[in-house]
């Protein structure tokens, strides 16, 4: 009797299970970010097409590397060199409306040093993380431009190798601290997958792709990054 009454206590005593729900993820914030990685993509490889035009010699010129930044209602994207170990502008050029609407090799004497959030997404770019890919070509490497303070995310995207098939495996994101601190890394999924259309009916167009990971719940940013105007119009 007395271990019955006891057992009783101890049962009205010990607390139950807390029911603790997930945050709701943020698809507006999701699908905001996906469409910011695409444009800034978009930004870097146009502008490089035009200066390739204009610069035949960029690693003679000085070019170091490229930052794309929003400006009004632009993209501008600067090819950076050292002038006494300080970046400096190379070359600059304006993204918008899917085309390079301006671009020009800026003069020795018009080169200033670069400011200091600029400085900070040139130095979490050379980080130099080692992921793992799952394509022998590079990474397509897109740097978000951060507040004042913030961190800066810098995300490698596996590049598209065809151009019927979407990479959808081993993306990542470098998160480095505006204080100096360790940085974070994130991988957006475990295995390489490149998705594709497969053969349609006749006359058929593909209208959207999905995908299923052990990751995430919900879509994230690097997938949704992933747009092809000429497939998906």
């Amino acid at each position: 009797m007395l271990i019955a009454v006891l057992a009783a206590v101890l049962a009205q005593a010990a607390p139950g299970p807390v029911s603790v729900q997930p945050p709701k993820p943020d698809f507006a914030a999701i699908v905001a970010r996906g469409q910011l990685l695409y444009l800034l993509d978009q930004a870097a490889w146009h502008s490089t097409d035009r200066m390739l035009k204009e610069v035949k010699d960029p690693a003679a010129a000085g070019v170091r590397g490229w930052l794309v930044e929003p400006v009004e209602k632009t993209l501008r994207v600067t090819y950076y060199g050292l002038s006494q170990e300080q970046p400096v502008p190379v070359y600059v050029a304006y993204f918008r409306n899917g085309k390079v609407s301006d671009a020009r090799f800026v003069p020795l004497a018009e080169r200033r040093p670069l400011g200091p959030e600029q400085r900070r997404m040139i130095t979490a770019r050379s980080a130099g993380h080692t992921f793992e890919r799952c394509v022998p070509q590079p990474f397509n490497t897109v740097v978000v431009p951060p507040a004042a303070g913030a961190p800066v995310e810098v995300y490698y995207l596996t590049p598209q190798t065809r151009l019927d098939a979407w990479p959808m495996g081993k993306h990542y994101r470098l998160r480095v601290p505006a204080d100096g601190t360790a940085a974070e890394t994130r991988a957006f999924a475990r295995s390489c997958l490149a998705l594709g259309t497969g053969k349609l009916p006749k006359g058929a167009k593909p209208v959207a792709l999905f995908v299923n990971n052990v990751v995430d719940p919900v879509p994230t940013e690097s997938t949704s990054s992933l747009r092809s105007p000429a497939a998906f119009p």
